[in-house]
C-alpha cells in the first residue's frame, strides 16, 4: 500500500520553499498554468513531472517523498530526514552513522537467514536499516551535487567515462 500523499508533499514543498507556480513549473518543465490547475482545480499532480520537480527544486524531503511514492515505500521512511540537518556535510555524517548501523544489521541478517526458521521481524528490522542507509547515501549524494551545482547526469557520465578508460 502506498500511503504517501504526493500532492500534500507538493503543497508542503511549495510552502516550505516559498515557491510560486512559476518556480514549480520551471522545475517540472511545464507552464505555470498547468501547475496552477494542480493546486486550484484537480488537487492532483501529474506523475510525469514528479522527478523534474524533485530534481529542479533540490528539496531532499520531496525527493524522498517521490521515491517512496513511486516505489510504494511507507511514508514512515520520510522520518529519516528528521535525524540530520540537510546540508551536505551533515548528510555525509548521517550517511556514515547509518552505514555503521547497516553493517551491524547485515551481520545480524546473515545470522538470521542461516537459521532453519528465520524470524521475519528480525529480517524486517535488518532490511529496514539497510534501506535507511541506501536512502541516506542517495540523498547525501544529491545534496552534495546540489550544493556544488553539479548536475547529477554530469556525475554519472563522468563515472561512466572513467570506467571506460580504466
Amino acid at each position: 500500500m502506498n500511503d504517501v500523499n504526493i500532492f500534500k508533499e507538493l503543497v508542503d514543498l511549495k510552502n516550505r520553499g516559498h515557491l510560486s507556480y512559476e518556480n514549480i513549473g520551471d522545475a517540472a518543465g511545464c507552464v505555470k498554468s498547468t501547475v496552477q490547475k494542480w493546486f486550484v482545480k484537480s488537487h492532483h499532480v501529474d506523475e510525469r513531472y514528479l522527478w523534474g520537480i524533485a530534481n529542479g527544486v533540490g528539496d531532499n524531503r520531496f525527493k524522498l517523498a517521490v521515491l517512496c511514492y513511486q516505489t510504494k515505500l511507507p511514508s514512515a521512511m520520510l522520518n529519516i530526514l528528521s535525524k540530520y540537518n540537510s546540508n551536505s556535510f551533515s548528510m555525509l555524517v548521517g550517511t556514515q552513522i547509518e552505514d555503521a548501523d547497516s553493517d551491524t544489521a547485515i551481520v545480524k541478517l546473515i545470522r538470521e537467514l542461516s537459521k532453519p526458521k528465520p524470524d521475519e521481524l528480525e529480517i524486517a528490522s535488518c532490511t529496514n536499516e539497510m534501506l535507511d542507509t541506501g536512502i541516506m547515501m542517495i540523498l547525501s549524494a544529491f545534496e552534495t551535487l546540489n550544493e556544488y551545482k553539479i548536475p547529477i547526469h554530469k556525475a554519472v557520465l563522468e563515472r561512466s567515462y572513467q570506467g571506460a578508460r580504466g
